[in-house]
């Protein structure tokens, strides 16, 4: 199937389940509970083409079905008996952030006109990157089902992934 997709500025939330917490002991009083927190995953740009600007090399199982194939000029050709489809999926300006609930419920939060309230509350996991992945399906031969290449599959990281991980997020992604 030729797909093809682009999101602009998407945004998800995960709730994590953090640990068992103590607060107050000095002043005589405990508050117990569970300290919870969302994990928002942002990403600028996300595309989705069946035209990688690389496409990747096969492992060829059987080369004479293959070659003829390669031959007649039917690989790249959609509905053919034998389609050499690869997949690319771009995700630019990836981030990872621990967000504290009762700042996001805040109906200010993240409205540049007010600024950003709590983003001491902030937690960044990942800095923004750059992530290509790339995926070639294994070619079957339509009428036989027979294996002629297998599957192959790139991945590859544009940017520096850069890491923001203290104790209390290793223990809140534990959750995950």
């Amino acid at each position: 199937p030729l797909i093809y997709f682009k999101v602009i500025d998407f945004e998800i939330y995960f709730p994590v389940k953090g640990n068992e917490i103590t607060k107050s002991k000095h002043q005589n009083m405990v508050v117990a509970g569970i300290d919870s927190k969302l994990l928002k995953i942002h990403v600028n740009h996300i595309n989705f083409s069946p035209e990688p600007e690389n496409h990747l090399q096969r492992l060829i199982f059987d080369h004479e079905v293959y070659r003829t194939a390669e031959i007649d000029g039917i690989l790249n050709v959609p509905s053919s008996p034998i389609e050499d489809r690869q997949y690319e999926l771009q995700l630019i300006d990836l981030t990872a952030i621990l967000i504290d609930p009762k700042i996001a419920s805040n109906p200010n939060f993240g409205n540049p006109n007010f600024g950003n309230p709590g983003t001491e509350s902030e937690l960044p996991l990942l800095q923004k990157s750059n992530i290509n992945l790339t995926i070639a399906p294994a070619m079957l031969e339509r009428n036989s089902k027979r294996l002629i290449c297998g599957h192959s599959l790139e991945l590859k990281f544009l940017t520096d992934l850069i890491f923001n991980l203290n104790y209390e997020q290793i223990m809140v992604l534990r959750q995950f």
